[in-house]
């Protein structure tokens, strides 16, 4: 993520995430889904009742980049099980907290709460993304 903070100066930091998931609608054939292609999308709207769905999370809410295409909380570890079909899943123990953390100092909003300041960065349409172009890892089957 990068922006320019209140002082004028560029900030920069780097977030670990999941790009990628694994989708299988007929309970046969699976494949690895995702945004692979080079874009750039301005975020629509900030989802405040959004739940992940495949784990327990206290990070609740996500970020709509288009359709069904989510920015969201992701697993604290390597070692934690989340599945994903495309999503942005942000990782790290409160991952998705120091991201929103990091976008509210970043956007300079006032409000009365942190939702009203998400909403806002929202509404300000301001927030953009940009996936660099990506290969779709190879789909491994587990023993």
């Amino acid at each position: 993520m990068s922006g320019t903070n209140g002082a004028g100066r560029r900030v920069s930091t780097d977030f670990e995430v999941f790009r990628f998931g694994v989708s299988c609608k007929d309970g046969r054939t699976a494949n690895v889904v995702g945004l692979a292609d080079q874009q750039t999308h301005v975020v629509k709207a900030w989802i405040p009742t959004y739940r992940v769905h495949s784990a327990n999370s206290p990070e609740n809410g996500g970020w709509q980049v288009y359709g069904n295409f989510l920015i969201h909380d992701g697993p604290d570890n390597d070692t934690e099980l989340f599945a994903s079909i495309g999503c942005i899943e942000v990782m790290g123990r409160r991952g998705f907290v120091r991201f929103n953390d990091l976008l509210i100092a970043l956007s300079g909003v006032n409000g009365r709460n942190r939702d009203e300041q998400l909403h806002q960065i929202a509404r300000s349409r301001s927030l953009i993304i940009t996936y660099d172009r990506a290969a779709r890892p190879p789909l491994v089957a587990e023993p």
